[in-house]
């Protein structure tokens, strides 16, 4: 039993036109300006109405909750009460991809089509799942997932929500019991170069990592830059390159033993700007990106060594690692390995909706190569055949957690 190809790249392309600005005589959607599709536009909603036709088209009984979320039910007569989640998002970025959450969404549908047409007795729940809001860019990032799980928004997060004439009323009503959530599953696009470079098709991943974000501020003493010689200057800019050097060198010390640690560095502001005047105030953001907590400390450590008069340094968000389930994980590696693909262990260094949902169920992800690692652009590509590949795991994957439970 395996997924039809054909069919799967035929509707990928086909959603990728919502959204698509570029040439509409193209074959493919890719290039050009990219795929806006923002939620609560009409464009969304255009897409999110294909794929709703998709699922329909497929057997599956659909429906929609106050959210946004649109979900595809798997029929069946002897199922229990809990349920195997398949899905992702359509939403993108500004000027985003074909394949960003696109093909979680329209592999989820596939394997329950082909599993429909196979004559498939499902023991749980199959639910296909569109996930609103993932990408966080007018809106808070996994809107869809966690309001389906129940969680709490901040003030501001409702603020955001109340935008789209939506409040806590839908929030509350979005929500299930997520003791029934048995699994979760996301297939997804590496975003990275890793697979590529290792040459491997598929990517059972282990976590999520975090993402701490910093602002910092180094000041220093505004004065003449022709007239002040270099040992008596009090620049501030020379304090943040130190900084932003400092951050380099440690990251990379510490991956020595294997880590995927990262660090960068934007949205540098110099107060002035003038070259003929020594900086006084320099202002930037810092990102890492870790699996622990305590490494990104380690790092901070290290900037606190450096002992730099006038700095501040603020943490302005905070997103926690997230570990999947290493049962869920075998699972994948097992069904990799049954259909002869070449895997390997890897972690995701974006978030995903597999996040919030490893807080309430049993979760895994599955990753196919991303050409160059390039996401989030218009030139995003993933060639169909790790897409085949990709989505045959996730088939296998379904029907190895469906199984019923032993007695």
């Amino acid at each position: 039993m395996n997924i039809n190809l054909d069919r799967l790249k035929n509707n990928i392309i086909r959603l990728g036109w919502f959204g698509f600005a570029g040439d509409e005589n193209k074959e493919i959607p890719i290039g050009d300006k990219g795929i806006t599709r923002l939620p609560y536009t009409r464009v969304y909603t255009e897409a999110e109405e294909f794929v709703r036709e998709q699922m329909e088209e497929a057997g599956l009984e659909t429906y929609t909750d106050p959210i946004g979320n649109l979900f595809g039910i798997f029929p069946g007569e002897n199922q229990t009460d809990e349920m195997i989640v398949i899905g992702s998002h359509i939403d993108t970025v500004v000027k985003g991809g074909l394949f960003d959450g696109s093909l979680g969404v329209l592999a989820a549908v596939e394997c329950l089509r082909v599993l429909k047409e196979n004559g498939y007795q499902s023991n749980h729940k199959l639910v296909a799942a569109v996930f609103n809001g993932e990408a966080g860019v007018k809106y808070p990032p996994y809107l869809g997932s966690r309001a389906f799980i129940g969680d709490k928004f901040s003030y501001d997060e409702l603020n955001q929500i109340r935008s789209a004439r939506l409040g806590e009323a839908e929030l509350e009503a979005s929500a299930v019991d997520t003791s029934r959530i048995k699994n979760f599953l996301e297939l997804h696009i590496e975003q990275g170069q890793v697979l590529e470079e290792m040459e491997k098709p598929i990517g059972v991943v282990n976590g999520i990592v975090g993402i701490s974000r910093y602002r910092a501020t180094t000041t220093g003493r505004a004065d003449h830059s022709g007239t002040t010689p270099m040992e008596l200057r009090d620049d501030a800019l020379i304090k943040a390159s130190r900084i932003i050097l400092e951050l380099e060198k440690t990251v990379k010390k510490l991956n020595q033993d294997g880590g995927r640690m990262v660090v960068t560095v934007g949205d540098i502001k110099v107060k002035s700007g003038a070259v003929n005047i020594i900086p006084d105030e320099v202002e930037f953001l810092i990102e890492i990106r870790d699996m622990e907590k305590a490494n990104i400390n380690k790092v901070f450590k290290s900037i606190e060594d450096l002992n730099i008069k006038g700095l501040k340094i603020k943490e302005t968000y905070y997103e926690e690692s997230t570990y999947l389930n290493k049962a869920v994980q075998q699972e994948i590696a097992s069904a990799a390995k049954s259909l002869g693909y070449d895997y390997m262990d890897i972690l995701s260094g974006s978030g995903h909706h597999a996040g919030p949902m490893a807080g309430v169920a049993p979760t895994g992800m599955i990753f196919v190569p991303s050409k160059d690692g390039i996401s989030h652009s218009p030139d995003e590509w993933t060639d169909w055949e790790d897409i085949e590949k990709g989505a045959n795991v996730l088939l296998e994957t379904i029907k190895r957690l469906d199984k019923p439970k032993k007695h």
